[in-house]
């Protein structure tokens, strides 16, 4: 049975996420619940949700390393039974992230949506 990671600390700042991880043949399979404030309508308050999420990352998949203004994406290089390996661009090096720390980052990834975000920040900046 496996037991669920759920995260505590991460910088400064708490995470919401409960998780399960195991590495596969077809790579590393995440899934759990996100813990997020969202709107609801019918009541019109603003509610703590668990939305679930399921994802398979695989060595090559482009992922989100870091984020202020604008949002950093990058492939995975290596993946192993604790963290995951992201090739920098300007680095010779690899960053590493632990397990809980890539899916904090990555568990709602969408790269079209950063593209559009990134396109229009970098208009403002």
């Amino acid at each position: 049975m496996l037991e669920p990671k759920v995260s505590k600390k991460w910088g400064k700042r708490e995470t919401d996420h409960e998780f399960y991880s195991e590495l596969t043949d077809d790579g590393l399979h995440v899934w759990g619940f996100a813990r997020r404030y969202q709107y609801n309508k019918e009541t019109g308050i603003t509610e703590l949700a668990k939305i679930p999420f399921d994802r398979v990352f695989q060595v090559g998949d482009v992922v989100e390393y870091d984020s202020y203004n604008l949002t950093y994406t990058a492939p995975i290089t290596k993946i192993t039974k604790k963290n995951v390996f992201v090739q920098v661009g300007w680095k010779s090096s690899a960053n590493r992230y632990p397990h809980f720390e890539f899916v904090e980052m990555n568990w709602d990834l969408n790269l079209s949506e950063i593209s559009e975000r990134n396109a229009r920040i970098s208009m403002t900046i």
